[in-house]
């Protein structure tokens, strides 16, 4: 036969604790404190949040970010858009303006959902490049990979902000020339930074 030792071995530590609880006398605060550590010290939760990225409507776009965590993983759903400000335009005479949606793993090597993270993303993206001299337009679809690294500061009640820097790599870029002006398509993209503002429900 088992004794209670061997038993409570094999029921785990939560099962151990609470049945320490049960031998144990304490006051009622304590007996609380200890039932919600037994019962939650091993168990990571859902979590679920939405972000935007305020600079996407400040240069006439959006960009909308859903997200899904359990434990120190997050997966993350966007939308975006936006008009490229001309002073980040490589060539002068040229407008380019880009969409698309994005997929995004997050890993919290420290605390669940907050603190700093890494991850990886994946992007399918429409870029429109017009020519300011004539009609004449090109649209550019393809598919993107990066590294990216931040860090997600609690504010209060749920809400947060996340400054974060991604490295980008347009993996089938390619030159376009319209009247006479050459936008270079890019493989390797500078690095980039970024701030969301998000507001996690659970």
């Amino acid at each position: 036969m088992m004794t209670t030792k061997a038993w409570l071995r094999a029921l785990g530590p939560s099962a151990a604790g609470l049945a320490l609880l049960a031998t144990t006398p304490l006051h009622a605060e304590e007996q609380d404190e200890a039932l919600a550590s037994a019962s939650t010290s091993d168990e990571w939760r859902p979590h679920a949040d939405v972000e935007i990225d305020p600079l996407a409507y400040a240069f006439g776009g959006h960009s909308v970010h859903m997200g899904i965590g359990y434990g120190k993983l997050r997966v993350d759903l966007g939308a975006f858009a936006l008009d490229n400000p001309g002073f980040l335009e490589p060539t002068n005479g040229l407008q380019t303006s880009t969409s698309g949606f994005g997929l995004k793993l997050q890993y919290f090597p420290f605390q669940e959902q907050k603190g700093a993270f890494i991850g990886v993303q994946s992007e399918l993206v429409s870029t429109l490049i017009e020519s300011e001299r004539s009609n004449a337009a090109h649209r550019d679809r393809g598919l993107t990979a990066g590294l990216l690294v931040g860090w997600r500061f609690p504010i209060v009640a749920g809400l947060y902000v996340t400054p974060w820097v991604l490295l980008n790599y347009d993996i089938d870029a390619e030159d376009v020339e319209l009247d006479g002006l050459r936008h270079e398509g890019s493989g390797l993209n500078p690095p980039v930074p970024l701030v969301h503002i998000g507001y996690s429900f659970l």
